[in-house]
């Protein structure tokens, strides 16, 4: 499952589109995201407790899912 969780993020951030609507700033910060979420992914996959770390993840993927969710529900119907 993470790698086509991997894969689609390899996909927004190489989309200059997708990215500016989902709020990345440069290709670099959204690797950093996907990175992000990533370790957060795996924390939880393996039941390790949420660190301090986590929680800044969790913060940033909660502050504009809708605009995520937009910009990949919006480039499928175009």
């Amino acid at each position: 499952m993470w790698n086509k969780v991997n894969l689609v993020g390899q996909i927004v951030i190489c989309d200059k589109v997708l990215s500016a609507q989902i709020g990345f700033v440069s290709r670099r910060r959204g690797e950093q995201t996907l990175k992000g979420v990533e370790k957060l992914r795996n924390n939880l996959a393996h039941s390790q407790d949420i660190v301090t770390l986590d929680w800044e993840v969790i913060l940033s993927l909660a502050e504009n899912p809708e605009n995520v969710i937009d910009a990949l529900v919006g480039s499928n119907q175009t």
